[in-house]
């Protein structure tokens, strides 16, 4: 979600409880129906809005993600945090 600028007022997220983006994570690697309905919310934003979200999130930890944010779920960004550094290691070696 974007940061409590002017600007995040008019993003689609502001229009929900926070509480909304942060629903009971799916076990089964698919998305549960919470986590679908905001990730429904978040594919209505602009673009650039998602990205800065993501990237944003994806500065913490993978332990430290939770709910829909960015277009992506939790285990969506564990993911990404996950493949960015083994693909960081292969250019290290």
């Amino acid at each position: 979600m974007p940061e409590n600028t002017s600007s995040a007022a008019l993003t689609p997220c502001a229009q929900h409880p926070l509480n909304f983006f942060f629903p009971i994570e799916a076990r089964s690697g698919q998305p549960t129906a919470g986590e679908r309905a905001a990730l429904r919310v978040c594919a209505t934003c602009p673009i650039a809005d998602r990205r800065e979200c993501l990237e944003r999130e994806l500065r913490l930890p993978a332990y430290r993600q939770y709910g829909v944010v960015g277009c992506t779920t939790a285990s969506q960004r564990r993911s990404i945090i996950r493949s960015r550094k083994a693909a960081s290691k292969a250019e290290v070696a």
